[in-house]
């Protein structure tokens, strides 16, 4: 199994920290990554490494902006940056893993998060 998907518009804090739904797919070899719920599903147990990179969007606010990698609903790694006055940064982390068969991998955040501009640069990715 393997894909990479990316975010095709711009999403609030709020839809960021229920779960980010990657809904541009350029791979999704198996179709273990589901564009209604965002999240990537094992379909066997083993190793898996993912990486995700999100362009943050600080609304206007100094602050922190965390980007998470969950695992079946719980944080497991996470990157954090802060920006002063209200310069968005780019926020991720890669990771191997175990996942036992139906362990699911999602990206939850606390900011906004920024997807294409101009219909062409994607800024936030997900990959595994």
């Amino acid at each position: 199994p393997a894909f990479h998907v990316q975010l095709s518009s711009n999403i609030n804090s709020t839809v960021a920290a229920a779960g980010v739904v990657f809904d541009e797919v350029s791979l999704n070899q198996g179709s273990h990554y589901s564009t209604s719920t965002g999240r990537f599903t094992a379909p066997v147990a083993g190793l898996y490494w993912f990486s995700v990179r999100c362009l943050t969007d600080m609304d206007g606010t100094d602050g922190y902006a965390t980007v998470n990698l969950t695992k079946n609903g719980s944080t497991y790694a996470r990157d954090q940056t802060y920006s002063f006055e209200d310069n968005d940064h780019s926020a991720g982390t890669s990771i191997v893993m175990y996942l036992a068969v139906n362990d699911y991998i999602a990206v939850t955040a606390n900011r906004g998060i920024y997807g294409a501009s101009g219909g062409s640069a994607n800024y936030t990715h997900f990959s595994g």
